[in-house]
């Protein structure tokens, strides 16, 4: 009896024993596990905190387009002033604000700016960016659910809209009285609006006749084409960022023959890189003439 009655106890014990053990081990497994869910509630509400409309940032918006990258001359500098007065007060300047001008002088950049700069130094706004082709398929998916409220309520939840070539709504009725409603519920809530366009507002009769008294509140303003130094000037600032060593007289003389054309120095300083690599040699007059000859016409100083 005693021997058994100690491999009972015996038994007990190992059983209190293991009990114990994985006891302690499922509470250590369960103070590693709240801690982990600790550090991801953490990370995850600095996430939200810092970036809450990542998702708005990386829909559209082009990183490389700040106003530190926009090169400011006499033909662009009160467009500019606005676009950044806007863009540090969301809303209580220049409300709605819209840049019209020629394409390639910099409109798609400074509407970029402007959502880049409120996400870098609001990230608590919600910032929307979109195109007509973006409002248009946007507008014919709800359509078609018939959730044409979810539309309009998704763009009046922003702090700032912008909206890039509207004049490309010119003929869509429909959209642009949409968006009536929704700059109107913006603009009462002290949201900005921001809206660029190749015209003038007087040339596209329907948004003149919906936005005529909202424009009124707001401002208009023109980007007119640049100087030669201003264009020496973007040109340079273009070889920054492309690491490339160019020649004040090479710089003079493709300003002088893209002229207002800025949307072209882009492909036009690309293949005189990438000439001069092939070829091995430093960019000279001669080399630019040959690397661009097939996208210049110097005679006639048409850009093809």
């Amino acid at each position: 009896m005693i021997h058994r009655f100690t491999i009972e106890e015996g038994k007990k014990e190992m059983s209190r024993k293991f009990k114990r053990r994985e006891f302690s081990k499922n509470c250590l497994n369960l103070g590693i596990f709240m801690m982990l869910e600790s550090f991801v509630r953490f990370f995850s509400v600095e996430d939200e905190r810092k970036g809450k409309n990542y998702s708005y940032e990386k829909k559209g918006l082009n990183p490389r387009y700040t106003f530190s990258t926009f090169v400011v001359g006499k033909n662009n500098y009160f467009t500019h002033h606005a676009c950044l007065a806007i863009a540090n007060s969301p809303g209580k300047v220049y409300n709605p604000l819209l840049i019209c001008g020629d394409s390639g002088l910099g409109k798609t950049h400074l509407i970029n700016a402007i959502g880049n700069h409120v996400l870098s130094h609001n990230p608590y706004l919600k910032v929307f960016f979109v195109t007509p082709k973006v409002l248009h398929k946007d507008m014919v998916h709800h359509l078609y659910f018939k959730t044409i409220e979810d539309f309009r309520k998704k763009y009046i939840s922003g702090d700032v809209f912008l909206i890039d070539d509207i004049h490309i709504l010119s003929e869509s009725k429909w959209i642009l009285e949409e968006l009536f409603h929704i700059f109107d519920h913006l603009y009462s809530a002290r949201k900005q609006n921001f809206l660029t366009s190749v015209r003038a507002p007087k040339c596209i009769p329907f948004l003149e006749e919906i936005m005529h008294s909202r424009f009124k509140m707001g401002l208009i303003a023109n980007l007119i084409s640049p100087p030669l130094e201003t264009l020496v000037g973007l040109l340079k600032k273009k070889c920054e960022e492309e690491n490339i060593s160019l020649p004040d007289n090479i710089a003079i003389f493709i300003a002088s023959e893209v002229q207002s054309d800025l949307r072209k120095i882009e492909r036009v300083l690309k293949t005189l890189k990438t000439y001069a690599s092939t070829k091995n040699t430093p960019i000279d007059l001669s080399l630019t003439k040959e690397a661009l000859k097939n996208i210049i016409d110097f005679k006639s100083n048409r850009l093809f």
